[in-house]
């Protein structure tokens, strides 16, 4: 409480012993986002997320330990900022998933994730068959990817949404409702 990083926003900064303390923190809204790859092997999903995301991998040695300096575990930065980052198994439809949390969509937005994955996936001889989004997603990473893909130059909401969703396939695996995944309009 004497630190002045911590001090209120409004009121004095004492402890009283009768009644506690409360104290609350919000982030920035975090998309959970998952491309699909056309493998059964998660290894191919799992090596796409730890090249990604932002906490990178571990190095390791020519016996595949991983190499630790001091106690700490040596790694190789990944390649996108707010992102993390890992393969799974979707058995239900026989493929994996590059399953994602992008805790900045400013930073790392939709689409910049998607062509990531598309990108590593091809150097790997292997294919994305569209993406989903896990609960909602913000109107504006919506239009930030329909904007992306549509080259800036379409300026309709409802057309850049639609882009989006085609170029992100994200009604591969369940039909993306609009009217059901963005926040902004389920309220």
């Amino acid at each position: 409480m004497k630190d002045p990083n911590w001090q209120p926003d409004f009121g004095e900064s004492y402890f009283n012993p009768k009644l506690g303390a409360i104290i609350t923190g919000a982030r920035f809204f975090l998309i959970a986002y998952n491309v699909n790859i056309n493998s059964n092997d998660v290894k191919y999903a799992k090596e796409i997320g730890e090249i990604l995301r932002e906490s990178g991998h571990p190095i390791r040695d020519s016996h595949g330990e991983m190499i630790r300096t001091n106690g700490n575990t040596e790694r190789i930065p990944g390649r996108l900022k707010e992102l993390k980052a890992m393969g799974v198994m979707l058995e239900k439809y026989n493929i994996t998933q590059v399953s994602m949390n992008l805790t900045n969509f400013n930073v790392t937005p939709l689409h910049t994730a998607f062509e990531e994955v598309k990108k590593e996936a091809k150097r790997l001889g292997i294919e994305v068959n569209g993406s989903e989004i896990v609960g909602l997603v913000p109107l504006e990473s919506m239009l930030q990817a329909g904007t992306f893909y549509t080259n800036g130059k379409e300026k309709d909401d409802k057309r850049l949404i639609e882009a989006a969703i085609k170029n992100l396939g994200l009604s591969a695996l369940h039909e993306f409702k609009p009217e059901e995944k963005i926040i902004e309009y389920m309220i």
